[in-house]
């Protein structure tokens, strides 16, 4: 029996997902896929993805308010980046090794320009977001000669070996690996999450004492300053839960880290061109050290990060000392070029910065009509809604959380869940989402709340243990 109907010009649900294609697809793709290779949400197969649509093979139509986990910030297929790119793949497919295109020159000229900072800077082009934070480790370890880093509980750094001891996110990246008796130093802090305070305490009041912390009782006992290179900052906490830092956490960091000759890196692989500014650090006026951009960076279409550090940090690595095979690949550095070109050009920005304030007052008022709904947080089209069972408790409402997001996947609606204790739900679409697909996404979202209160949704028990919505992220 199907369970929903949905049919409207952004979203048309006409066989109920998974349809009989997917499920087909859904019993291949378990016999070949061990769990641990593919981060999936929903069993859903596209067929075409265009702006904030998605399509899939059994001819159901999504809004996507997921993209990609950030990496869609133009939606699917931007019709100019598509033609962009069919012009010059005969011209461009091809290795910067042992010769180099001029394109990637361009788009390093491009980063030095819009990243901030006026001090002089240099670039490196990485092929995904984590291999530019396992470089931006590496690097800060080698400018200074220090053996230990700061990072964050909460972050979420990537998949390389450096990453995974950088990371604090969900424990199923660490578990087993034996990563502590391969990257010597790496310390965590608490994250500035005035929502949940480690410490208990209440922002302003508790006069930054996650930042203390680290000056006064880190610094002074397991890491002392003069042997911590750099601190891997996300200036907005993305899969962690989309956490925004009080306003004067960054720039406070800032001055500790050169007080005591740190390198700040901030990254900016999920904000970037996401909070209503390029670089979610400008909502600080911080310069930091290093910056690391990826996802959006690509337009969704190809993959490509960047490391852009001070000049300083780069001298004395010798000839080939971090190059990878793809590293600078021209077809990429195009794309990049391009995207930040249209983000530009079309204020993307103070698009996404107007709209996303109108969401969250959309959902801020959902919130005074539903329990559940904790915390209500974001810039631009990075926003999130942390559910809970109880306000004054904030015990997570983790099994509500996913069945509001299978609910409105069912509805036709791609949403995100996320955060520490899997109780977040991310609202990010593309930058290319319009009003009324908003519209049509926040009643959605209610549409689905309601359901979950009402008792009306089960999650599904025959996907594949891969699929988190079947269990969540531990």
């Amino acid at each position: 029996m199907v369970l929903v109907k949905v049919t409207n010009e952004f979203i048309k649900i006409i066989k109920e997902p998974p349809g009989p294609k997917a499920r087909k697809l859904l019993e291949r793709e378990a016999k070949v896929f061990h769990q641990g290779s593919i981060d999936r949400l929903y069993a859903l197969f596209s067929r075409k993805v265009e702006g904030a649509l998605v399509e899939d093979v059994d001819g159901n139509r999504y809004l996507d308010f997921e993209a990609g986990s950030g990496s869609m910030g133009l939606g699917g297929a931007y019709p100019e980046l598509v033609e962009t790119i069919k012009s010059e793949i005969a011209n461009m497919a091809h290795i910067s090794y042992p010769f180099l295109n001029e394109v990637v020159i361009s788009l390093a000229e491009k980063l030095i320009e819009i990243t901030p900072g006026k001090f002089k800077k240099k670039v490196a082009i990485e092929a995904t977001g984590s291999t530019g934070n396992d470089l931006a480790f590496k690097l800060a370890r080698f400018y200074t000669r220090r053996p230990q880093f700061i990072s964050y509980i909460g972050s979420h750094c990537g998949f390389t070996v450096a990453d995974v001891a950088l990371d604090g996110h969900y424990s199923a990246q660490r578990r087993g690996m034996q990563i502590g008796g391969l990257v010597y130093g790496v310390v965590h802090i608490p994250y500035p999450y005035c929502y949940r305070c480690l410490f208990g305490l209440e922002y302003p009041d508790c006069g930054l004492r996650c930042l203390d912390y680290l000056k006064n009782e880190i610094m002074t006992t397991i890491a002392p300053p003069e042997d911590i290179a750099g601190v891997l900052f996300e200036p907005i906490l993305g899969p962690g839960g989309v956490v925004v830092p009080p306003k004067d956490y960054m720039p406070n960091l800032k001055e500790l880290c050169k007080e005591k000759g740190i390198l700040l890196v901030a990254d900016e692989i999920w904000t970037f061109a996401k909070t209503g500014k390029m670089f979610a650090s400008e909502h600080w006026g911080v310069e930091p050290d290093g910056i690391v951009i990826g996802k959006t960076l690509g337009g969704g279409i190809m993959p490509i990060s960047a490391v852009v550090m001070k000049e300083e940090v780069f001298a004395g690595l010798e000839a080939g000392a971090t190059s990878s095979t793809y590293n600078g690949y021209p077809l990429g550095c195009l794309t990049a070029l391009k995207t930040i070109e249209i983000i530009q050009r079309e204020s993307l920005l103070e698009k996404s910065e107007s709209l996303g304030n109108y969401v969250i007052k959309r959902l801020r008022e959902l919130q005074e009509k539903h329990e559940m709904i904790g915390d209500v947080r974001g810039k631009g089209l990075a926003i999130a809604t942390e559910w809970v069972k109880d306000r004054k408790t904030k015990e997570p409402a983790v099994e509500e959380t996913l069945k509001i997001s299978f609910r409105a996947f069912q509805k036709g609606l791609l949403l995100e869940f996320a955060g520490l204790k899997g109780n977040v739900i991310k609202l990010a679409p593309p930058l290319v989402v319009t009003k009324d697909q908003v519209d049509k996404a926040l009643n959605i979202f209610e549409e689905a709340i309601k359901d979950v209160e009402k008792g009306k949704v089960s999650l599904p028990s025959d996907w594949p243990s891969f699929y988190a919505v079947t269990s969540g992220f531990k």
